[in-house]
């Protein structure tokens, strides 16, 4: 059987707890759109059509660390850096080498993501797992 190629790859990072999300990924394959191109507005529409590269990847963040709104342009290999980061089974480390602000909510020791609730400590300082780690 062939494998097809990627049109685009959504993912979704969930607490470990409590199912809530906590990262949403979106990589675009160059010429194509967005999955949620459909529900976007005029407005959102014209700023990606402005923005987009037809020939680089486009990368939309949405997490408490980053957001990129509507996406930014990557380069092929960035979007390689990405895929291997998030695919399964996904692991800090590999998670790390992305360079994803917040490592997309994933405790460095436990190995599996956490909600902004799951994460306790104060505002503004290092918080702790549900575990008790430090990230």
């Amino acid at each position: 059987m062939r494998q097809l190629p990627a049109l685009w790859i959504a993912l979704h990072i969930t607490c470990v707890i409590c199912g809530a999300q906590v990262a949403h990924l979106e990589l675009v394959a160059p010429g194509r759109l967005p999955a949620r191109w459909a529900r976007w507005n005029a407005a959102v529409r014209r700023l990606y059509t402005q923005c987009r590269d037809p020939a680089q990847w486009w990368l939309i963040v949405e997490s408490e660390h980053y957001t990129n709104g509507s996406g930014e342009n990557i380069t092929a290999e960035h979007a390689a850096q990405m895929r291997d980061a998030f695919a399964y089974p996904r692991r800090h480390t590999r998670v790390r080498n992305a360079a994803l602000p917040g490592d997309a909510g994933f405790c460095p020791h436990c190995d599996v993501p956490y909600c902004p609730r799951h994460w306790t400590g104060p505002s503004g300082q290092e918080r702790t797992c549900p575990l008790g780690h430090t990230p």
